[in-house]
């Protein structure tokens, strides 16, 4: 005889494996036995949630919760969900439910700050980006985006030690290595700059919005020909450019006149 646990765990092997209508039928067996299961429940939930349908995920996920109102899972799952419908009050409070009763849960402090960023509470998400990081130091997102806000507060020299510990984490972080090179490049320091840009770059060759930033920062460096070529390889990728088009062209012309200089 098959016991809730076991017809459960079936269930969650199909989850995993990606068989979602096997799943549910698992689950919805097995609720039908255990009407007051909340693990089958936020099981459902997270279930809907993935098969894009948060909506049926905040129905099965609030029944978990009226049953265990003591479960922060539960509530971080639900303010998820409110988050993905565009319901940011509502997730950024039920996040706030999932502190009280977890209040040493870094993700929880992350994805609280992610979404007053999103509702513009940019001096709140400071804090709990902060406290993420206080949680967990080796928190590479945490302090990305602990240098966003930063950033957005005029806060440069804490943005950029930001930046660096989210690289120093995480070496291959795109969005660190692409905004370090962005802010660098604000300051003029082009050589260090170009250098975070380049790395950017050589992790995603085909991001345009980055090639054409280290076409910038290597013009505004002095590296034309570098430049030159970060354009060429934009038009390559996005041949309707037409600011690449633009700066290209002035890029060989300046090395038109160049040339002549050095001849004469």
């Amino acid at each position: 005889m098959t016991t809730t646990s076991q017809a459960l765990a079936a269930g969650l092997a199909q989850h995993q494996a990606g068989q979602y209508q096997q799943a549910e039928m698992i689950y919805q067996q097995v609720l039908s036995i255990s009407p007051n299961s909340t693990e089958t429940l936020h099981l459902l939930g997270l279930l809907a949630f993935q098969m894009n349908q948060p909506v049926r995920a905040g129905v099965y996920l609030d029944q978990a919760i009226a049953l265990e109102v003591t479960n922060p899972i539960l509530f971080t799952t639900r303010a998820t969900v409110y988050r993905t419908l565009g319901d940011l009050r509502e997730s950024a409070a039920t996040y706030r439910q999932a502190l009280r009763l977890a209040p040493d849960d870094a993700q929880t402090h992350y994805n609280l700050g992610l979404v007053l960023v999103e509702l513009d509470d940019i001096a709140e998400a400071t804090d709990c980006f902060r406290r993420a990081i206080e949680l967990n130091p080796n928190f590479a997102q945490a302090h990305y985006n602990l240098g966003l806000v930063l950033e957005q507060q005029d806060l440069e020299i804490e943005a950029e030690a930001a930046y660096r510990r989210s690289i120093q984490i995480d070496p291959g972080y795109m969005a660190a290595l692409h905004n370090l090179g962005r802010l660098l490049g604000q300051q003029h320091r082009f050589d260090e700059a170009c250098k975070y840009m380049e790395k950017a770059v050589q992790l995603d060759p085909q991001d345009v919005a980055r090639l054409f930033n280290l076409g910038l920062l290597f013009w505004k460096n002095g590296q034309i020909t570098a430049a030159a070529k970060a354009y060429q390889f934009v038009l390559q990728r996005d041949p309707l450019h037409g600011v690449a088009h633009l700066n290209l062209a002035i890029a060989l012309e300046k090395l038109v006149v160049q040339q002549r200089s050095n001849d004469g």
